[in-house]
């Protein structure tokens, strides 16, 4: 989808928008497969941010928050910004912030979030507007920080590849990219037969399908892993570190503390991980590998 009318502009973070419109092919997954359900209850974790507002920091957002280097007043630009959840924390560390989202479900769902998390004076810094990743409504050279959380795995390698020469036009000198995405492929290759093999011996079953354990993971178009990944970028002029770091807080889901110390041992220990760690990170710059 391309900018529309149906957009909040911060007063400071959309002050680069610029209302060109660019004629693209529809994209793989329609908009509308993402509803305000979704948002709300079906994606992952989307249950907590209603709950809680941001006041609970998921895991995933932790490490790239860790990772960005943010400092007061930078511009950001949070791609597929869905429920708003990134944003909220942007904004709390003093960030100019700004999310862009093809479904207008998710800048529906993100504008009440935002104004309950922040309170309606504060929310209004915060730019949205209805975009496709792959034609960003902001100038050349206007961001400091890109963010695609959870988005990858949404694009086809073409799609993906015309977003990524998007954020790298976006971006300022010394700006970088930060990425998040899962699942990593060797872990449904490799470590989740195994996992399910565990669980089954204690009384558990789990599908054969790990997509199946999920809503709507038939969305999941471009699914990553570390080389994957890095190939992508390097394609599309980055030079990138490409990583495995766990975000998932096991304790939530299992009481057993021996497992827990369990999983955690092979989501992070070196050689094991590539096969059990679920969650890929990755910091880009736009200079040529």
């Amino acid at each position: 989808m391309v900018p529309g009318r149906d957009q909040h502009m911060g007063t400071r973070a959309l002050q680069h928008y610029n209302p060109l419109r660019m004629s693209l092919p529809s994209p793989s997954v329609p908009s509308s497969t993402y509803t305000d359900e979704y948002y709300l209850t079906l994606n992952d974790g989307a249950a907590e941010f209603q709950a809680h507002l941001g006041s609970v920091t998921p895991r995933h957002i932790e490490i790239v928050m860790r990772e960005a280097g943010l400092v007061r007043g930078m511009r950001t630009l949070d791609l597929g910004c869905g429920a708003g959840e990134l944003l909220t924390h942007l904004n709390r560390a003093g960030a100019n912030a700004t999310g862009l989202d093809y479904s207008s479900a998710a800048l529906r769902v993100a504008r009440h979030s935002l104004a309950s998390a922040l309170g309606m004076n504060a929310w209004q810094d915060v730019g949205l507007a209805l975009s496709d990743g792959r034609s960003l409504p902001i100038s050349s050279g206007s961001m400091d920080r890109v963010f695609m959380l959870d988005v990858v795995e949404h694009m086809t390698a073409v799609e993906l590849h015309a977003g990524l020469l998007e954020v790298r036009r976006v971006l300022a000198p010394g700006g970088k990219l930060i990425i998040h995405t899962m699942p990593n492929t060797w872990y449904y290759v490799i470590g989740y037969p195994l996992f399910r093999l565990v669980q089954r011996l204690r009384g558990v079953y789990l599908p054969r399908n790990p997509r199946e354990r999920f809503a709507l993971t038939d969305t999941h178009i471009n699914e990553q892993n570390l080389a994957r990944l890095a190939l992508a970028l390097r394609r599309a002029g980055f030079l990138s570190r490409v990583w495995l770091e766990n975000a998932r807080r096991f304790e939530t889901r299992e009481r057993n503390h021996a497992m827990v110390m369990f999983m955690r041992a092979l989501t992070s220990a070196p050689g094991l991980k590539l096969a059990f760690c679920n969650d890929l990170f990755a910091v880009a710059d736009p200079r040529k590998p």
